[in-house]
């Protein structure tokens, strides 16, 4: 059993989509939003990295994640250290300057200096000396330890490509399929279609990101026509919602428990497997859920790399198993 985990579920994230939206013709989407992130710098505000599509990684996963070429279009591990990246000719920045070595250099140097989760994680794979540009469209990077990994670190969404000079004036410049057009602190943000994005253009000419936190306020701008598509509705609404539109499931979050080991009684498998199995998480799922939420055996979805489910079954819920893990903790425990 997982030593950490009590309980996880792999919530799913619920969007209504009308039917109007996929009218022909139709240029604009209007999506609600429950929350916005405003004062951060880019890549991290407005949800640009997994929302907007105004930023893009330097390389992609396909739906099966397996990894696949983006602003990077090939990696070829030289020795234990070393990698050399090729980088695609011929991509612009949404201010019309050029995607190069340097720029793609940028994306890593300007995570040295930050303390954020996706900075920690570069900082201990490179260093202000890891990089050597070969050429326009060659980057060439020397890791600090043996890193096989190198290349999922570069699907990370954010791990983005920026343009340089419009970061440090704190501008919103990426090489995506949508550009920023307006971002109105807690209203909304307004994307457009890049015309001269180097890959597959998108349907929608326009988009709308209306921030609307109350998830009732959602669904009535969804039922008047206000809105094209509200994500996170009630979840008691879903059955009802069913019935005239559209809708559609993803991550909305992994709400989970910890063992806090800095209590003594929690350094005891029997003591973690009495709660585990004390737990009726099939129940939680059904009926707090409303059957939207999946009960998982680790941290990890099984829609994601290096997830273990499917190879671990966890452990089943019995109230009478669970007083019996807990009397031998408890034995255990006075017997020391």
């Amino acid at each position: 059993m997982s030593l950490v985990l009590i309980i996880a579920f792999m919530l799913m994230l619920v969007g209504c989509g009308e039917k109007p939206v996929s009218k022909k013709g139709k240029e604009e989407l209007v999506i609600a939003l429950d929350r916005y992130l405003p004062g951060k710098k880019p890549p991290d505000g407005i949800g640009v990295a997994s929302c907007t599509q105004v930023y893009e990684p330097l390389l992609f996963l396909n739906n099966k994640l397996e990894i696949q070429p983006g602003l990077v279009t090939s990696w070829e591990r030289i020795d234990d250290l070393n990698w050399r990246l090729k980088l695609r000719k011929g991509v612009k920045f949404h201010n019309s300057k050029e995607f190069d070595a340097e720029s793609a250099k940028y994306i890593f140097i300007m995570n040295l200096d930050k303390t954020g989760y996706t900075a920690q994680r570069i900082k201990e794979v490179v260093n202000q000396d890891s990089f050597k540009i070969a050429d326009k469209h060659t980057l060439e990077v020397k890791t600090i330890k043996p890193y096989p990994f190198f290349p999922a670190l570069l699907t990370h969404p954010s791990v983005v490509g920026v343009e340089p000079e419009a970061f440090e004036k704190g501008e919103i410049v990426g090489t995506g399929p949508y550009k920023l057009i307006e971002d109105v602190t807690d209203q909304h943000v307004i994307v457009e279609r890049n015309d001269d994005y180097w890959g597959k253009k998108p349907f929608f000419k326009r988009v709308i990101f209306k921030i609307v936190p109350d998830e009732n306020t959602r669904l009535m701008a969804l039922k008047t026509g206000e809105v094209d598509m509200a994500l996170y509705p009630s979840l008691p609404s879903l059955k009802e919602l069913q019935k005239e539109y559209s809708t559609f499931n993803g991550f909305k979050g992994l709400p989970y428990l910890m063992f806090n080991f800095e209590k003594p009684y929690n350094k005891d498998i029997n003591f973690r497997k009495a709660l585990c199995m004390a737990i009726d998480k099939e129940k939680i799922a059904k009926e707090i859920y409303q059957k939207t939420a999946e009960p998982a055996n680790s941290l990890i979805p099984k829609e994601l790399l290096y997830s273990i489910e499917g190879e671990y079954n966890g452990l089943p819920y019995s109230q009478e198993e669970a007083k019996k893990m807990l009397e031998k903790s408890w034995l255990q425990g006075h017997q020391q």
